[in-house]
């Protein structure tokens, strides 16, 4: 699984990370919620994500937000602060690109999303304290495609994470993309950059252990 899929699915999953371990059973089902405040906790977030779900989708499908103009949603599940959602619609089906501008070639990232007309865009990967600048191009089947230009503007990282990844020089080579750190002293998973800035986040606490999906 790529890191892309790996930081998605936590993305979206990471909200179990809130709850205590092992499984309500169907007796437990059955009890008043108040004698089960794990149960409450997952029902309310669940409950808050589905509803912040259907309302972009919701918001998207009257086909007032375009490409050029589209709606723009900052950490809509309130765990990932450097993380945002694109939704528009198309009249044409268009696959779409998303590109994040990196400080450097090696630090720009890029996700390819398939061909349709709606177009709910998860945008991972910001660069704290800043505005980011991110281009959506959009490819249609006739071989014809657009560019359109947005910025997101995003908060400083939280202090324990300011000074976590040291940037040391071992040699002229740097790996694109991010790398994923979860687990040991670290609480709270955090992804960087081969510049060593931190562009992701969870503002959850994992185990020692870490958590890997």
């Amino acid at each position: 699984m790529n890191l892309f899929k790996r930081l998605f699915l936590m993305f979206f999953l990471s909200v179990f990370l809130l709850l205590s371990f092992g499984c309500s059973s169907e007796k437990e089902e059955t009890e008043d919620p108040g004698e089960n405040s794990d149960q409450q906790i997952q029902q309310d977030v669940l409950k808050s994500n589905r509803q912040t779900d259907e309302s972009i989708r919701s918001d998207i499908q009257d086909g007032s937000y375009t490409a050029q103009k589209p709606l723009l949603v900052k950490n809509p599940y309130d765990i990932s602060p450097l993380t945002a959602i694109i939704g528009f619609q198309t009249d044409e089906e268009a696959s779409i690109t998303l590109t994040i501008e990196g400080d450097r070639k090696e630090d720009t990232l890029q996700y390819e999303f398939e061909t349709g007309k709606e177009h709910i865009l998860p945008v991972i990967g910001l660069y704290p304290d800043r505005e980011n600048k991110v281009t959506l191009t959009l490819a249609y089947d006739n071989g014809e495609s657009k560019t359109f230009e947005h910025t997101i503007e995003t908060e400083p990282l939280p202090d324990f994470l300011a000074d976590m990844v040291q940037d040391v020089k071992v040699n002229d080579v740097r790996t694109e993309g991010l790398t994923l750190v979860s687990g040991g002293f670290t609480r709270n998973p955090f992804a960087f950059d081969s510049s060593g800035v931190i562009r992701w986040f969870l503002k959850v606490e994992t185990d020692a252990h870490g958590y890997f999906p």
